[in-house]
């Protein structure tokens, strides 16, 4: 997945089921709280491109982040983020 020049992949197959959500079954939703990821959208090719969005911001924000910046289940979802995920180059 790509966003905003970001490219993370999945070290291992992941099996992310969209589903209708609860609260407006006009969206499909697809949630990971492993992963810190949470996102809807009105279509699945929308959300596919959410969860990119969610997944990227997610990776700022906790896998690149320092470990003296982060709490203690901050720190958590970073390993489980480095465990699941990894960064590659885009090509320019």
């Amino acid at each position: 997945m790509e966003h905003e020049g970001l490219r993370l992949r999945f070290k291992e197959a992941l099996r992310l089921q969209p589903r209708l959500n609860d609260d407006n079954p006009q969206f499909v939703r697809i949630e990971d709280p492993s992963l810190g990821s949470d996102a809807f959208a009105g279509t699945v090719s929308d959300l596919l491109d959410e969860v990119a969005e969610d997944l990227v911001v997610v990776w700022k924000h906790y896998a690149m982040a320092p470990d003296a910046n982060l709490s203690a289940k901050a720190l958590e979802l970073k390993h489980r983020l480095l465990a699941a995920m990894e960064e590659v180059s885009v090509a320019s």
